[in-house]
């Protein structure tokens, strides 16, 4: 979902995630930050997910190169 709006034009990108994080969202997350080159990533986890959340964009970014 894309937001815009706000007194200097900022634009948000809401990105949705299964339940279950894995190595696909992450993918998902890194080819929208790709394309948009924002100034900020904000992810919201709970704590029992967070460290597998890690994991996952670790992986992602190794193989990214």
């Amino acid at each position: 979902m894309r937001l815009e709006g706000g007194p200097r034009g900022a634009v948000a990108y809401v990105v949705g995630a299964s339940h279950v994080l894995g190595e696909d969202a992450a993918r998902d997350v890194f080819a929208l930050v790709g394309r948009h080159d924002p100034d900020v990533v904000l992810l919201e986890l709970c704590a029992e997910r967070a460290p597998a959340a890690l994991r996952a964009a670790v992986a992602a970014t190794r193989r990214a190169g």
